[in-house]
Formats: structure tokens, sequence, C-alpha cells
């Protein structure tokens, strides 16, 4: 409904899904991303939640709609058919978490998405680098083989963060773009 409130008045919305393991720092991410805001304090997210950010970037509004799922593949497939864009997002000190980005990306693919999107893996808590399990070579490699982005960043130091949020509004921007 919203989205196509904000549609009919000329705005463009990207949908960002954020996909990982319970507590590998999807919530603060959604919260850094969208109002600059961190917690240190560890609340799951029961089902889904989201948050929008505004950005204006090569001439065009754009409403980034950004989607933290509750670490549970139940949960997160509801959320997929629209979604411009995914961070799949892993914690740099939990080498099970780095593992496990291979069941949700193919929980992506078995869902078989009819609009074209792009992704992104993500290595979070880099202000923990002294007890990395997951080097910054490995999340790479990943990366290349899955077709991804790759990014380390830090939710508490903010390390990052603008990175990924300029990747997600240009991408998203030059696709709004190209469909004009």
């Amino acid at each position: 409904m919203e989205a196509d409130i904000a549609r009919s008045i000329g705005e463009h919305i990207g949908i960002v899904i954020i996909i990982g393991d319970a507590q590998v720092g999807k919530t603060n991410l959604m919260t850094r991303l969208t109002d600059n805001y961190f917690n240190l304090n560890y609340f799951p997210t029961s089902g889904a939640d989201f948050m929008y950010k505004e950005v204006e970037i090569n001439n065009i509004n754009l409403s980034l709609q950004v989607w933290d799922t509750g670490g549970q593949d139940r949960f997160a497939s509801i959320f997929y058919s629209g979604a411009d864009f995914f961070l799949f997002v892993y914690d740099i000190t939990n080498r099970n978490s780095f593992e496990n980005v291979h069941g949700w990306y193919e929980l992506i693919k078995i869902n078989e998405i009819p609009k074209k999107f792009e992704m992104m893996l993500i290595g979070n808590k880099i202000d923990l680098n002294k007890i990395r399990e997951v080097t910054y070579e490995e999340g790479m490699l990943l990366a290349k083989k899955l077709g991804m982005y790759f990014l380390e960043v830090s939710n508490l130091s903010k390390n990052n963060i603008d990175d990924v949020l300029l990747l997600l509004a240009n991408n998203i921007s030059i696709k709004y773009s190209n469909s004009i």
C-alpha cells in the first residue's frame, strides 16, 4: 500500500532485504543505514521489520525500504519477490554464520524471484578483528563465487556503512534511470 502511494506521487522505492543468521547484526545494520543509530543491547527480531531512508542520488529521489528479517528462513522468503537488493550478512567472529551464507543464497535462488536484483555479502563486526574467525580473503572469494559485491563493516563504529548505503542507492537509482 505505502509503495503504491509513494509511486503515485513520483518517488522511486528501492527494496533492500537484509538476511543472515541470528545475531550477526542485521537489525543494527538496518538502523545504521536508515537512522545512523546503533543499539548495544540485543533484541531478536520476530518475523521482520523495516525502515525507510530517503536519499537523492543521480538526480533521482529514492526511498530505500530496508527490511530486517528475523534470521529464520521461514520469515525471510515472504519478502523476497519485490526486492531490488539483498544484503547477506555474516559475523566475522562466527565461522558458522559465514558458512550458512550458502543456505541463505540457495533460499533466494529456489524462490525464483521474477525481478532482477543485486546482492552484496557483508562481513560484520570488524571492530572485533582480534577475534576474527573468517578472513577478509575468504569473504571476498565467496562473494566472487556467488556473484555479489563485498564489504566488511562495523555497525558499532560505522566503518564502511556509508559505502554500503552509497552502493545500494547508486545501483537502485541506475536501475530506475534506465527504466525511464
